[in-house]
């Protein structure tokens, strides 16, 4: 069953929760921590470039 990754860059948009923005299916990689843990994806295609901006997603320049 794939996974779909879906993020926002704040929490609170105008007094209320900020929409998600679904950047792709995505590949469990591994874990660690406890509380907080932390999960490591791969996306299965490069974030789509019209997202760059709003999530502020490096562009091929940065590398």
């Amino acid at each position: 069953m794939p996974a779909n990754l879906f993020v926002r860059r704040h929490r609170k948009l105008n007094g209320g929760s900020a929409p998600f923005v679904y950047c792709g299916e995505v590949d469990f990689k591994s874990w660690t921590g406890e509380r907080p843990i932390t999960v490591r994806w791969t996306l299965k295609e490069p974030v789509p470039e019209r997202l760059w901006a709003e999530l502020k997603v490096p562009g091929p320049a940065a590398s």
